[in-house]
């Protein structure tokens, strides 16, 4: 049907009509790219361009990452083309805005925001990148914009101040003409000479077909697989100078946009990357073609998928990043040395900047040690709205330049086992690189911080945190104390060996009875050291339990591990609930090391559960507030069970009761009454407990009574 026009008339009326001239204001740094090293001290540069006589302020104010202000100030704004600097008195690392504000009468009549950041020196000489030196590992690499020609010379500069060890380089953009590219080319020439001095490792990609070429072969923007098939007179002309100069030197080659759906359909895929293969071989003598493969597919054996690249949404976790790698390696036919992933970032509009920055080096750390060949993000930097030739960097430079510099000639050596919900692996280094520790908390922001406390070197080491800065932690009574939270750090100058033989100490089994008689365990010692140790292993007293034999010699060859018995005997007084075993070592390793160890175990009974818990009874006769104490006792045996519950309090006799044949899975209530208990008891600790009537088992609980009035109750589980 032909389409209905309908004509709309109507009328305005302006009662007012205000012009205004608003200044014209540029806010810059003397670096091109805003980044700035230490030691350098950063500077804003600010000009404004207004011509009237009316008085204008200058409000300055700068806000780190958390949204914290760092600096402000307030000054006449300089008239005309007058250049005003200002010296920012900011030292610490990290990433900064910048909000300037030009008021008139009060208001704001003109703003602008400048994002920065400030890094360390870069270690010296400069690091060659990780497959430069035969060094193993994951390499981090950032996959670059479809940059303009103009803004080309601007991306190798970023990539160094990033320290990544890898880059994926778009080749063409949407609006490159067979005229253009002589020049683009020229100017590619020179970004890509200099990434390869630097030891970047280069990954060329064709992700798109420029409009020119896409509508003269009758192609889609994302049909590069149907264009390198086609007759290749056509496309070759915006390519040969680079397959000229750089054929020889770069082999890899990225096929498509992983972020994009995939043009072909997987079983295409051999057929189509044999194409473009053939249509490359002139000039590359092997390429290494790697294509995008869907997140949610498992290649097969009859994919035969060649190298991949994998885009991984922002809402996988971290410790779920591993599926991704393994599942492509377990066939065959997967050339399986090259799986890609590029990390999509927490959108800005849902996460604050924090969140965003302690996700990413989460992510970035699970990537790492999953072993994929390349882990990459979109460059964390953004091209600056005015159209000034300037970059304004994103909170994630600071945290992807973090990973890429202490990660790099580090390999995953494990995890040193702290407290629950607290991650702390061991970073091999080689050679020159030292070892090192990266820990950090599954704690929500804002909560207190957990505590690393352990002995890590002999002298102080050095905390790295996600921006680069550095602290010195010295030890006390021979500890380490290092507080952490989401955000991971690092921390350097660490002893490994010394760290993993502390953490790899362990009782088996690290369960034990609560019954007084002997229970037969093992201790467990491994040596982290390429050479044979020895050493004597001292148990202190202790009174809840027996340890013996108390002291023992060991002999450990390098990288073995020796066991040695252990009888513990529990005190009828012992507290159900987690222990911690220590040992007093004095090793013969690389050196002699005089340190004391620790572990944890489990104290409780297998067949009897205890769930203790008080609370403030007001009593009505007497107008006093007694104390109720309830004890849940259940039978998760198989026998029936003749039982004792009792309670000790200060000041209060004892109490008892019993509880006769409590069968398999049954379950028994008993309660005491303690007159006036809450003025007796409070602020004071009471035992608990249930044993056998006929055998050495004995639950033992402590309950706290406090003074809270909301809720005035507390509890001992098992």
């Amino acid at each position: 049907d032909t389409p209905q026009i309908e004509d709309i008339a109507g009328q305005v009326w302006f009662d007012d009509v205000v012009v205004s001239h608003l200044p014209r204001l540029d806010l810059s740094m003397p670096q091109a790219v805003n980044v700035v090293v230490v030691p350098e001290q950063p500077r804003l540069t600010m000009v404004l361009s207004e011509l009237s006589s009316e008085q204008l302020t200058a409000k300055l104010e700068v806000i780190d990452l958390d949204g914290r202000r760092v600096f402000s100030d307030e000054f006449p704004a300089p008239r005309g083309r007058q250049q005003a600097s200002v010296d920012l008195p900011v030292k610490r690392c990290g990433w900064y805005r910048a909000v300037l504000d030009i008021l008139s009468r009060g208001r704001i009549a003109r703003r602008q925001t400048l994002d920065f950041v400030i890094i360390p020196t870069p270690d010296a000489p400069a690091k060659p990148g990780a497959h430069a030196h035969g060094a193993p590992g994951t390499l981090l690499g950032v996959h670059l914009p479809s940059t303009s020609t103009e803004d080309l010379p601007l991306l190798p500069m970023m990539v160094g101040r990033l320290e990544a060890d890898a880059a994926v380089l778009p080749i063409w953009n949407d609006h490159l003409t067979l005229q253009s590219a002589p020049q683009r080319l020229a100017a590619m020439r020179g970004v890509i000479e200099h990434m390869l001095q630097k030891h970047v490792d280069l990954v060329f990609a064709l992700d798109r077909v420029p409009q020119e070429l896409a509508r003269s072969m009758a192609l889609d923007s994302t049909g590069v697989f149907e264009m390198l098939r086609g007759d290749s007179r056509a496309w070759r002309p915006y390519l040969d100078e680079l397959l000229v100069n750089f054929g020889l030197e770069i082999s890899r080659w990225q096929i498509g946009d992983p972020r994009q759906p995939m043009s072909i359909a997987p079983e295409q895929l051999p057929h189509a990357v044999d194409a473009a293969t053939r249509s490359l071989v002139d000039f590359v003598p092997d390429p290494s073609i790697t294509v995008p493969w869907p997140l949610d597919r498992v290649p097969d054996p009859d994919d035969a998928v060649p190298s991949i690249s994998i885009w991984i949404p922002h809402h996988v976790p971290p410790s779920s990043l591993g599926d991704y790698t393994h599942a492509p390696q377990s066939t065959d036919e997967v050339r399986g040395d090259s799986i890609m992933a590029l990390l999509e970032q927490l959108p800005p509009s849902q996460y604050s900047s924090r969140q965003r920055l302690v996700d990413l080096m989460q992510r970035g750390l699970y990537a790492w040690r999953e072993g994929f060949d390349m882990v990459a993000i979109e460059a964390p930097w953004s091209h600056d709205s005015q159209g000034r030739n300037r970059v304004m960097p994103d909170p994630a430079f600071v945290a992807w330049r973090s990973l890429a510099h202490e990660l790099q000639g580090r390999t995953y050596a494990g995890e040193l086992p702290v407290a629950q919900g607290v991650h702390c692996w061991f970073l091999r280094g080689d050679g020159a690189r030292g070892s090192a520790l990266v820990a950090w908390t599954d704690q929500a922001l804002g909560s207190q911080p957990a505590t690393l406390r352990v002995q890590l070197a002999l002298d102080d080491v050095s905390v790295a945190d996600a921006c680069g800065n550095i602290q010195r932690i010295s030890a006390r009574d021979g500890m380490h104390e290092i507080p952490l939270d989401e955000t991971p750090v690092f921390i350097r100058n660490v002893a490994l060996e010394l760290v993993q033989f502390r953490g790899e100490f362990a009782i088996d089994p690290d369960f034990v009875p609560a019954a007084a008689r002997v229970h037969e365990h093992t201790i467990i010692l491994r040596n982290p050291w390429d050479v044979a140790v020895s050493g004597t292993i001292r148990l202190p007293n202790d009174d809840q339990w027996q340890l013996t034999p108390s002291v023992q010699d060991f002999v450990m060859p390098a990288r073995g591990e020796v066991k040695l018995p252990l009888n513990i005997i529990p005190q009828r007084s012992i507290t159900a609930g987690h222990k911690t075993v220590y040992a007093d070592v004095t090793l013969n390793a690389d050196r002699t090391y005089n340190l004391r160890v620790q572990t944890q175990v489990d104290v409780g009974l297998k067949n009897i559960d205890l769930a203790a818990s008080w609370v403030a009874s007001p009593n009505p006769q007497t107008g006093k507030t007694d104390l109720l104490i309830t004890n849940v006792v259940s039978n998760k045996g198989d026998q029936v069970m003749n039982l004792d519950v009792y309670m000790l309090a200060p000041g209060v006799s004892q109490n008892r009761r019993t509880i006769a044949r409590l069968g398999p899975g049954e379950t028994a209530v008993r309660s005491f009454r303690i007159p006036n208990g809450m003025a007796v008891l409070a602020g004071q600790s009471i035992r608990v407990g249930v044993e056998e009537r006929d055998g050495v088992a004995r639950l033992n609980r402590v309950l706290n009574i406090t003074t809270d009035e909301l809720p005035m109750q507390s509890s001992a589980n098992r």
